[in-house]
């Protein structure tokens, strides 16, 4: 579970949010000496939306973003997002941006989206 670091958790407002996060298994919080005021990156939100759908990761998949290490763990999530159609990457490019700060128009998009494929109806 989360193990609890000074200075960005134990006291933050969002502390049982990261503890609840956690329990349902989010990757996103196991880093606790990560600032959780930081802005979330576009790796880590595909992440988290594949894991709050509880969607399986692609082990074979076409490598289409150039921005994005082959073979990598960050390479299958971001590729299994762009093949089930909750990311489409740069327009007209064949990159990313995984370790760039999103907006939240980006993580607007992703999210309905990902509710319009996944959620139950």
């Amino acid at each position: 579970g989360v193990v609890l670091a000074e200075p960005f958790l134990e006291h933050h407002w969002a502390k049982a949010y990261f503890v609840k996060a956690d329990q349902l298994g989010f990757t996103l919080v196991k880093n606790v000496n990560i600032d959780p005021n930081r802005p979330i990156t576009s790796q880590e939100a595909v992440e988290l939306v594949l894991q709050a759908f509880k969607l399986p990761i692609l082990s074979n998949y076409e490598h289409v973003f150039s921005d994005v290490a082959e073979n990598s763990r960050e390479a299958a999530l971001i590729h299994t997002a762009f093949a089930l159609g909750v990311v489409l990457g740069d327009s007209g490019a064949t990159t990313f941006r995984g370790k760039d700060p999103l907006n939240r128009a980006e993580m607007a998009k992703m999210v309905v989206d990902a509710l319009r494929l996944f959620a139950k109806k």
